[in-house]
C-alpha cells in the first residue's frame, strides 16, 4: 500500500502538467483558411495523427501537422 501513494502522486502531477502544457501553448491557426484551431485535440481520424499529433481543420478540410504547417492542399 505504501507503494501505491508515489504512483497516484505521479499521475496526478503529470495529467497536471500535461494539462498546463496544452492551455498555454501558442494559437495554432489553419494555413489556408486563417480559423484558430481547437487547443484539446481529438484524433480520432487516423493512427499517425493520433501518434503524431495534428488537425484537420473543420472549416476547410486542410491537414495540419502537429507544428501547424500544412500536410496537403485540400
Amino acid at each position: 500500500m505504501k507503494y501505491l501513494y508515489p504512483i497516484v502522486i505521479g499521475t496526478v502531477a503529470g495529467t497536471v502538467m500535461a494539462i498546463l502544457f496544452v492551455l498555454f501553448q501558442s494559437k495554432r491557426i489553419c494555413p489556408q483558411c486563417g480559423k484558430e484551431l481547437p487547443k484539446f485535440r481529438i484524433p480520432m481520424r487516423n493512427l499517425k495523427q493520433f501518434l503524431l499529433g495534428g488537425w484537420i481543420c473543420s472549416n476547410c478540410g486542410c491537414k495540419i501537422d502537429s507544428r501547424g504547417k500544412q500536410i496537403n492542399k485540400a
